[in-house]
């Protein structure tokens, strides 16, 4: 790879160097909805490049919590023929046609589940998981994929990812098993259990729950992963990143799960116990408050950050808000509630850029950004032209 090119920063020179990120929320079923603004995406990218065209050739970084981690994974699963086993719409169709197999109750008595065990049965998820991944291996993935998870027995995030599995065999998992790790939410799933042997024969083990509980929003990670690699002298990021100008190197997609229209107020959350902070009218408001804080604090942090350093345009969030009710829901896979989400998707691709405030906890409409539909096209023809330009690089 060529040299990176020294200079004041006029922005034709980083074409072909910039490192393009995707990241995608937990969100449980709620992760239909990125998939639907990937599908666009990636038919923008088809319009641009033809129709062979799949979002895994445009990114460097495909970061994904929990569900966001399944839809990493499936766009960056390779074939027989080492090309992109799965399109965007794939992964739309396994929340549409394989929900209700993943969330597949213990109990027909809700709150006893609940309160006796996990939720749900961790086989459905499991099946499917192996069915769509089969023996494929974490650095076997066609980018770099980065997986969030915690390990509560080390007490401490576990992260995996395509660079370091290539390094260290011990974190070289089945990508099925880093799945069910990361998507093993608390109360719904139980935490995952499995072992990889490393070079020279030794034992790891990992006792993994839902990565979501520190990293929802796996965006800011994605970053320092790449700035991790450069640390580390991978020549994938270390000749791309221009010194002084990390942020207008990068090119970054993130996409949220949703935010809530329905909240809590100190006057009720004062006479909760235990049960009301994890079991409410169907809710579990512990849940729900640990990961949109992460998410909306991540998100404000980079909108600022991308802003002072005069690239906002580099960043793109697109974050539904205001959702209640069943399609809030992080397990409501009835066909019913999965229209829903449909139709809230549509109508996401159809809203105004909207951009956090910090006073408020709001996300305010930028008309001047348009939607993001328009924002979406516009960022397939920077990918485009980002990927052209890598082929000149390269030669």
């Amino acid at each position: 790879m060529a040299a990176p090119i020294a200079g004041s920063g006029n922005a034709d020179e980083r074409v072909g160097r910039r490192v393009s990120i995707l990241s995608i929320d937990g969100g449980g079923v709620r992760g239909l909805i990125p998939c639907k603004m990937l599908e666009f995406l990636e038919h923008q990218l088809q319009i641009v490049d033809g129709p062979n065209a799949r979002i895994v050739d445009y990114f460097d970084v495909i970061a994904g919590t929990s569900t966001g981690g399944l839809i990493a994974s499936a766009l960056a699963l390779p074939d027989e023929k080492g090309r992109p086993r799965y399109t965007a719409k794939d992964a739309s169709n396994f929340y549409i046609q394989d929900g209700t197999t993943i969330f597949t109750r213990r109990s027909n008595i809700p709150v006893l589940s609940t309160i006796t065990g996990p939720k749900y049965e961790a086989s459905g998820l499991e099946e499917i998981l192996k069915d769509v991944c089969r023996d494929v291996k974490i650095k076997d993935t066609l980018t770099d994929v980065v997986i969030p998870t915690f390990d509560i027995k080390l007490m401490e995030p576990t992260y995996f990812s395509t660079c370091e599995a290539k390094r260290d065999e011990s974190k070289n998992a089945f990508i099925r098993d880093v799945l069910r790790g990361t998507t093993a939410a608390p109360i719904y799933f139980p935490p995952a259990l499995f072992y990889t042997t490393n070079c020279e024969g030794e034992r790891r083990a990992f006792n993994l729950i839902d990565g979501g509980v520190g990293i929802n929003n796996p965006t800011h990670h994605a970053i320092v992963h790449v700035q991790r690699e450069i640390f580390r002298k991978n020549p994938i990021y270390a000749s791309r990143i221009l010194k002084g100008q990390d942020l207008k190197s990068l090119l970054v997609l993130s996409l949220g799960t949703g935010s809530f229209a329905e909240s809590y107020n100190s006057e009720q959350a004062s006479r909760w116990g235990i049960v009301p902070w994890v079991i409410n009218e169907g809710k579990v408001p512990i849940l729900d408050i640990i990961t949109g804080a992460s998410a909306d604090v991540v998100d404000f942090n980079l909108a600022v950050l991308f802003t002072t350093f005069e690239c906002p345009e580099n960043y793109l969030r697109i974050q539904p808000t205001n959702l209640s009710g069943d399609v809030a829901s992080f397990d409501n896979a009835q066909s019913g509630n999965i229209n829903n989400l449909l139709e809230i998707s549509e109508k996401v691709l159809n809203r105004h850029v909207k951009l956090p405030d910090v006073d408020t906890g709001k996300y305010i409409s930028h008309p001047n950004r348009g939607t993001n539909k328009e924002a979406l096209t516009r960022f397939a023809k920077k990918l485009s032209k980002e990927r052209k330009g890598r082929c000149h690089f390269a030669e």
